[in-house]
């Protein structure tokens, strides 16, 4: 598997056909979390962009999966592969049997 960087850019003005979409996208996201396809998704503050983290075997697959997205119409994206991807590291708290 590789990993992939997805730069969305979403229109300026949300239609309300933008915003009925809205819940779908928010599942479709998260199936792809859960399934650890998508490594994180991260919605800048103005709505105007989204980031993006995934694994597939090209860049073929990372199409093929944002084709599903319910808000893929209204979405102009940028694909990148990566090289690496470095992060902190998760903090999980430690559990006492006592």
């Amino acid at each position: 598997m590789y990993q992939f960087m997805i730069d969305i850019t979403l229109p300026g003005v949300l239609t309300k056909e933008f915003i009925a979409l809205v819940p779908r996208q928010r599942a479709q996201v998260e199936r792809l979390l859960n399934e650890r396809r998508l490594i994180n998704f991260s919605l800048a503050l103005d709505r105007s962009k989204c980031w993006a983290t995934m694994l597939a075997e090209s860049e073929a697959e990372v199409q093929r999966i944002l084709s599903s997205f319910p808000l893929r119409e209204f979405m102009k994206v940028k694909i990148h592969q990566l090289q690496f991807v470095e992060s902190a590291p998760t903090i999980t708290a430690q559990i006492s049997l006592n």
